[in-house]
């Protein structure tokens, strides 16, 4: 499969690796997001337990988890997405754009996610999830990657029926529900996303290439802005070394 076939969407081996604008500006609301998450599990923990509320208190350090994983899902998607193909080409800047919208949506949505915003939320989640595998699949044509895009399509719709059902019941239900659905999404994140009739992929064969990042960077944890503000154009010890050439072998007496 061409560079052609799949219209400029994969990158090329010597393209830019710097960040886009979109990129900065989706990490900058990230930031955000995980300030007002932090202040919510302040909030849970600073309050005087009255008696019998102690478990009240437990409760809601777990729902702000709860809220904390589907951000991180949400960026970590979205990280690896900007990583593994062209930032700068229409379909990947439509990604990013959704996801950036639906992160803002949720953000607002976090203080009152299990009550009045709870669909928003939920909405906002599943929008981000599923449009960026369905983006992926029509913009691949034929390329051996759309077998792995149809494959997290499925598996986050069906996740996303758990999501917009729990919005809609009451706080037990909802926890239970979006738990349940996160789990299957990490635990199928890790396996490769298996999909029965259709199989599962090796970790190796998807993932982005380490050695487009700077040593000491890792693949899932650093992100999209981060990994492509360095430019292996500059001139570290190992290039210098190596455009010196090997060092001279030492004269014999």
């Amino acid at each position: 499969m061409t560079t052609g076939e799949t219209g400029g969407l994969l990158p090329k081996a010597a393209a830019p690796t710097r960040a886009t604008f979109l990129e900065l500006f989706f990490d900058l609301v990230y930031v955000f997001a995980f300030t007002r998450i932090a202040a919510l599990a302040f909030e849970d923990l600073a309050e005087e337990p009255a008696h019998g509320e102690v478990w009240r208190a437990v409760t809601g350090g777990g729902k702000t988890l709860l809220l904390l994983l589907a951000l991180w899902g949400v960026w970590q998607g979205t990280a690896w997405t900007t990583s593994r193909y062209n930032p700068y080409h229409i379909w990947l800047q439509t990604v990013v754009i959704i996801a950036l919208v639906c992160s803002m949506v949720m953000r607002v949505a976090v203080p009152r996610a299990f009550s009045e915003t709870a669909l928003a939320f939920a909405a906002a989640y599943v929008v981000a999830q599923v449009s960026r595998p369905a983006i992926l699949l029509a913009a691949l044509g034929r390329h051996q990657y759309r077998r792995l895009k149809l494959r997290m399509l499925i598996v986050f719709s069906a996740t996303g029926v758990l999501w917009v059902t729990g919005a809609l019941l009451p706080v037990d239900g909802t926890v239970v529900l979006w738990t349940l659905a996160l789990a299957l999404e990490y635990l199928a994140t890790r396996s490769g996303w298996p999909v029965p009739g259709l199989g599962r992929s090796t970790v190796s064969r998807w993932e982005s290439p380490a050695s487009t990042w700077p040593r000491g960077t890792s693949s899932s944890s650093s992100s999209p802005s981060a990994r492509r503000s360095w430019s292996p154009a500059w001139p570290t010890a190992t290039t210098r070394s190596a455009r010196r050439g090997p060092p001279p072998s030492p004269r014999r007496s």
